[in-house]
C-alpha cells in the first residue's frame, strides 16, 4: 500500500488536481444534469433519481421508475451503464489526488487517508449495479436486491462526506501549519 501511496504521491501535483477538477465538474455541471432532464422530459415531468437520494425502498424505487416511463427508464440505464461510470471515476480521481496533496501538506497521519475517496466510488459502482438489476424487473423489484442497492446508496453518501470533511480537516491543518511557518 506504501507503493501506491507513493506515487499518489508522486502525480498528486496542482496540474493533475486541476484537471481532475475540470472533468469531474463536467460531468456534475454538464454530463449527468443533462442526463436528469433528458429523462425527465422523457418522462414528461420532473423525476426522482434514485442515486440523488439517501435511501429507497422498493416502493419508492418502483415508483421511480414507474415515473420515468418505457423511454426514461431505457435512457436512465444507458446513463448508468455510460456516464455513471466515467463520473464516479473522475470524482474519486478528483478526491484522492487532493486529499494525498493535503495529507502530505499537512504532514497528517495516516497515510492511507487519501484512499478514502475509493470507498465512496466501491459503493457508488456497486450501487448501479444492483439500481440496474433492479430496473431489469422495475415492475416487481426483489426486496432484497433493493435493499443492497439503497445501502450502498447510503454508504456512498456517508464516505463522500467524510471525505468532504476529512478534506477540511486537513485543509484546517495544512493552514494553521503554513501560518506558524
Amino acid at each position: 500500500m506504501n507503493t501506491l501511496i507513493s506515487q499518489l504521491e508522486r502525480i498528486a501535483s496542482v496540474r493533475n488536481i486541476l484537471l481532475a477538477l475540470v472533468v469531474m465538474l463536467f460531468f456534475s455541471i454538464g454530463v449527468m444534469p443533462y442526463a436528469e432532464k433528458t429523462i425527465s422530459a422523457a418522462a414528461g415531468r420532473p423525476i426522482t433519481i434514485p442515486d440523488l437520494t439517501l435511501s429507497y425502498s422498493a416502493a419508492a424505487l418502483q415508483g421511480y421508475f414507474a415515473e420515468m416511463g418505457p423511454e426514461g427508464r431505457s435512457l436512465y440505464a444507458f446513463t448508468s451503464c455510460a456516464a455513471d461510470i466515467i463520473y464516479p471515476i473522475s470524482m474519486a480521481t478528483f478526491w484522492v489526488l487532493l486529499l494525498v496533496r493535503l495529507r502530505r501538506l499537512s504532514n497528517a497521519s495516516p497515510h492511507w487517508l487519501g484512499l478514502l475517496p475509493l470507498f465512496t466510488l466501491a459503493a457508488d459502482l456497486s450501487e448501479n449495479i444492483f439500481v440496474l438489476k433492479a430496473l431489469h424487473h422495475w415492475q416487481n423489484p426483489d426486496v432484497t436486491t433493493v435493499a443492497i442497492a439503497s445501502s450502498f446508496t447510503s454508504i456512498k453518501w456517508g464516505f463522500a462526506v467524510l471525505t468532504m470533511i476529512v478534506a477540511l480537516v486537513l485543509t484546517t491543518r495544512w493552514l494553521i501549519k503554513r501560518r506558524s511557518s
